[in-house]
């Protein structure tokens, strides 16, 4: 009798998901089995440890984009791997050479960054459109769990540093 019971604790298959909530509510309730440790009689199994960090875009048009990424991703990765169709958004790839991933944060989300952003990055930012004091390039901020939560904004209108660069050098 205890030997079934210990199956039905242990072996039994995950509930299915409950597609009605939000990526973040729905993390909060699995977490309890992630990272634990399951005794199967003399041998034991330990489960990966995985975050999984809730970030909201806010696009250009309004649109909320509730969307779910690893912890250790950046901004720019996580909005092309959940394929959010942000026009022009990350132009370069994430090389740093241009502003296309240009970020508005929320300004409690932004305190939680590294305080010094990189001379290439402010470089870039000063060439962009709409800049705000929260502003950063999604390709230079990587998730950590510290984000969960986090809300961003697309600026309305995209600007591309290469482009800028280029007008410059014509017209010298």
């Amino acid at each position: 009798m205890a030997s079934g019971l210990i199956w039905r604790l242990v072996c039994r298959p995950p509930a299915p998901p409950l597609l009605s909530l939000g990526c973040c509510l729905l993390r909060r309730r699995r977490r309890l089995s992630i990272g634990s440790h399951v005794h199967l009689g003399t041998s034991m199994t330990k489960r990966h440890k995985s975050s999984i960090i809730c970030v909201t875009f806010i696009g250009r048009d309004g649109q909320r984009m509730d969307v779910e990424a690893k912890e250790g991703q950046n901004l720019l990765d996580v909005a092309i791997n959940n394929d959010l169709g942000i026009d022009g958004f990350g132009a370069c790839g994430g090389s740093l050479s241009c502003s296309t991933c240009h970020l508005i944060l929320t300004p409690e989300h932004y305190a939680k960054l590294e305080p010094d952003l990189g001379e290439e990055e402010l470089d870039l930012l000063d060439l962009s459109n709409h800049v705000t004091e929260t502003s950063r390039l999604g390709c230079q901020v990587k998730l950590t769990e510290e984000l969960n939560g986090m809300v961003v904004r697309v600026p309305r209108h995209l600007n591309d540093a290469r482009d800028v660069s280029k007008k410059a050098e014509s017209a010298d």
